[in-house]
């Protein structure tokens, strides 16, 4: 009403007060569109993250289903054979390790 917005106003304001609350409306529409668009802007980030943790939990579904595989091959293949894959594969990590520290030795001379 004090804006002659609305007919029937009983308020009557100077010039420079109506422009001095229109100045802080306009700035008042400005921040709360700025916040919408940051709100807006979360909401998407936020889905983002819903979709990654959806795509990790069906990774981490299909990982469990291929150790479950594996172990149950190697059990079909009996204990001995499961020995010699473990000790296959601490040979290769000692070797690694072997290798590593040879360039560690290295570097530091």
């Amino acid at each position: 009403k004090a804006l002659k917005l609305e007919k029937g106003g009983e308020i009557e304001l100077e010039k420079e007060e109506e422009d001095h609350v229109r100045g802080l409306l306009e700035e008042q529409l400005e921040l709360t569109q700025d916040v919408m668009k940051q709100h807006n802007d979360g909401v998407e980030l936020e889905l983002q993250i819903v979709k990654a943790r959806l795509e990790l939990a069906k990774l981490h579904s299909r990982y469990a289903e291929i150790i479950g595989d594996v172990v149950d091959k190697r059990r079909a293949l009996g204990s001995k054979c499961w020995e010699k894959e473990t000790v296959k594969l601490y040979e290769m990590v000692k070797s690694g390790d072997y290798k590593i520290n040879q360039m560690r030795f290295m570097i530091q001379k």
